[in-house]
């Protein structure tokens, strides 16, 4: 199955074909960073008077970040399904796709690199695990199909 053909309803994501969302263990409860990336300007000072010179603006690299839990009411397979999404949210030595299908965007993808998972285990005896998965992409450009 080529990549991306996970994500086909809302609320779902795929990175390095592991579906994320409806239909996984793994339900998003958040998703940052589809907003404006922050600008990296190159405004010059005038030195000795008011102001500045407006220079090019460019976009910084847009940081995405996944908030999911993983909830399959056993510790065991909730431990299972965090080994999983932690090989997902490895870090990368190069550019991969990260596909997300939100309301009002429908499918779409940035590619970067993941930057790793936080995962909190305060609920796992009850199957449950929190998790921050953040993914940076380099070229902040969101590409559509």
């Amino acid at each position: 199955m080529p990549a991306g053909d996970l994500v086909t309803v809302n609320y779902t994501a795929e990175l390095r074909l592991t579906l994320m969302g409806v239909g996984s263990i793994y339900e998003i409860k958040t998703v940052t960073g589809l907003g404006t990336p922050p600008t990296k300007t190159y405004d010059l000072d005038l030195t000795g008077l008011d102001g500045a010179y407006g220079g090019r603006d460019r976009l910084q690299p847009r940081v995405i970040t996944v908030e999911f839990e993983i909830a399959t009411g056993s510790a065991a397979t909730a431990m299972a399904g965090l080994t999983t999404t932690n090989t997902t949210w490895s870090p990368s030595t190069t550019d991969i796709p990260l596909y997300l299908r939100m309301p009002g965007f429908d499918k779409f993808h940035v590619n970067g690199r993941p930057r790793g998972l936080d995962a909190d285990l305060k609920n796992m005896q009850f199957g449950v695990i929190y998790c921050l998965g953040t993914f940076v992409a380099l070229t902040p450009t969101i590409i559509t199909p």
